[in-house]
């Protein structure tokens, strides 16, 4: 591997890959919606399996940013449910 990366590069990437990927061809409409649900699953995955974990004095900012975002994502899944009924 090149030393751009570290180790566990690809390995971890592959993680990413198989929780977040989808090879399911989508009609326009159906796209955003689709890359927001994985956006909130890989945002629910950093935050409870992979940053309690993190030891660092930044950490807490860190949680902070991420639950923001976090927080936006879920807004827009939430306006875009609504807008899917109507």
């Amino acid at each position: 591997m090149s030393r751009l990366y570290p180790d566990n590069y690809q390995r971890i990437q592959a993680e990413i890959a198989d929780m977040l990927g989808n090879n399911t061809p989508l009609h326009s409409e159906e796209r955003s919606r689709d890359r927001l649900l994985r956006v909130r699953k890989g945002m629910a995955h950093i935050l409870c399996e992979v940053f309690p974990q993190i030891d660092d004095p930044k950490k807490q900012e860190l949680y902070y940013w991420l639950e923001a975002i976090n927080r936006i994502s879920d807004a827009e899944a939430v306006d875009a449910k609504l807008e899917g009924e109507v």
